[in-house]
């Protein structure tokens, strides 16, 4: 871990402001799925055309994430609907989603994931066999982000991962499709820069999107950090936490923010498109936050 102090990391270095200030300036951040009343909230903090991620639940079908996805377009914020291929049931559900939110919500951009199912529920076993269907194709999309991963993935190698995403930039862009990066939440600064430094050698005209915890309490992370295989860079930040009563309550995104953008500073990576802030159900918290700090600068 970092070893900036563990109070609110404020005072970055001033060289590593620039970086800082475009992270914040143009981040966007995660909806639930089930949280379609937050949009006019989210939308009077943060600038119009915010992308505002929507995410695809547990148990959940995509046709429930639409009522977020159409609040957050009739906001004037631009929606950017998860799909978790192993959630989806049947390519006719795929595809009646991609009509109603590309033909009446105003959805240019898609994250596709694999999902966490062992078992798939349908026909889609990964995010390259969403993308191979032709509704993606048929749907009007400009962009397709896809996940990277700063820690080790809990159940797939590597290398493994670096050729899937290989294929898909490859045929995302064969479709005529810009694509971009969203890296996996991670707390260990480390981990974070040497992602984004291997995502630049590897493919340095795609856009990549740094994935960092909004300001939520560590009970939300912990619950996270489980289920999506990132525990070991959480435990640290326990470990650190127990020095500070405000990081026992409640994690701080400078934490992560203020040693990555030290990191950059300097280094050429015109692809570092923004900071992706994960909200866990506290989407107005987030927005909130974002606002206070990007008046700060």
């Amino acid at each position: 871990m970092s070893d900036l102090p563990l109070a609110r990391q404020e005072c970055a270095p001033r060289s590593a402001r620039p970086v800082l200030s475009k992270l914040l300036s143009q981040a966007s951040l995660e909806l639930g799925a089930n949280r379609a009343q937050d949009a006019p909230a989210i939308a009077a903090r943060l600038p119009r055309g915010t992308s505002v991620f929507v995410s695809h639940l547990p148990r959940h079908s995509l046709a429930q994430s639409l009522p977020a996805v159409q609040s957050l377009h009739a906001a004037g914020l631009h929606p950017v609907p998860h799909i978790a291929a192993r959630r989806v049931a049947s390519r006719e559900e795929l595809a009646a989603f991609l009509r109603t939110a590309c033909g009446q919500a105003g959805v240019r951009r898609l994250l596709i994931i694999g999902g966490d199912l062992a078992d798939a529920a349908g026909p889609f076993a990964d995010a390259a066999a969403v993308l191979a269907d032709p509704a993606v194709a048929e749907a009007g999309l400009r962009e397709i982000s896809f996940a990277v991963y700063p820690e080790e993935h809990p159940r797939i190698p590597a290398r493994q991962l670096e050729d899937a995403l290989d294929r898909k930039i490859t045929r995302a862009g064969a479709m005529g499709v810009s694509v971009s990066l969203v890296t996996q939440l991670c707390f260990t600064p480390e981990r974070i820069t040497a992602c984004i430094d291997t995502v630049a050698a590897r493919h340095p005209q795609v856009a990549l999107h740094m994935g960092v915890a909004g300001p939520t309490s560590l009970m939300s992370l912990a619950r996270y950090a489980q289920t999506c295989g990132v525990a070991p860079s959480f435990g640290s930040l326990v470990r650190m936490g127990r020095k500070s009563l405000r990081l026992a309550t409640s994690s701080d995104p400078l934490r992560e923010l203020v040693p990555v953008a030290a990191h950059l500073t300097g280094r050429n990576r015109p692809n570092l498109a923004g900071a992706h802030f994960f909200a866990f159900g506290g989407a107005i918290a987030t927005a909130d936050w974002i606002a206070s700090e990007m008046a700060k600068r």
